[in-house]
């Protein structure tokens, strides 16, 4: 009777290590290089694993197709259609989520998709794109901003979102953020 009651909290233990490793919290990033935004560090709770989102084609500086590593979890982030800049699709295993402007030629508010669940963020001042958060609380919420508002290299993460919010939505909602108050610049 022991092994077997043994055997059923090793099978529950084995069957939620997954789901732990896809929970983590990503805390901070900030660029990889002072003098340029095409290459950030990705620092998760307790620096427990630490990532990196860089351009996709450096060479050619093209910021429409970006590429996400944070332990076992690769996504791909880029525009939807090379000629669309409000529109951006983020994909990772099987899992695609969508960003779309709310307003045409507006882009300091944002809805997010992954055809279940929505999420709004906004930009707090338009013009001054220092704090984003998540509108509404149906999902928890996310806010996203400068440590410094005068040095847009170091961004902090207050992630309250529900569990049931993947990581590739988060990092969808951090990837709007910091791609729309940051320079392009090599």
């Amino acid at each position: 009777m022991k092994q077997v009651h043994f055997c059923i909290q090793l099978i529950i233990i084995i069957l939620t290590l997954p789901v732990a490793g896809f929970s983590q919290k990503i805390n901070f990033l900030e660029t990889s290089w002072q003098d340029s935004f095409n290459e950030w560090t990705i620092h998760t709770e307790g620096d427990s694993i630490e990532g990196k989102l860089f351009l996709t084609w450096e060479l050619s500086n093209d910021w429409t197709v970006w590429q996400m590593d944070l332990g076992a979890f690769n996504a791909s982030l880029k525009l939807k259609y090379t000629n669309n800049p409000e529109l951006w699709e983020f994909r990772s295993g099987n899992e695609i989520i969508t960003a779309k402007t709310v307003w045409s030629n507006d882009y300091s508010e944002w809805r997010f998709t992954d055809g279940k669940s929505i999420i709004k963020l906004k930009s707090k001042y338009i013009g001054m794109p220092v704090i984003w958060f998540s509108e509404g609380e149906e999902h928890g919420y996310i806010d996203i901003f400068m440590e410094d508002e005068e040095d847009p290299n170091f961004w902090i993460i207050e992630d309250e979102l529900d569990d049931n919010i993947s990581l590739l939505y988060k990092s969808a909602l951090i990837f709007i953020s910091i791609y729309h108050s940051t320079p392009k610049i090599k």
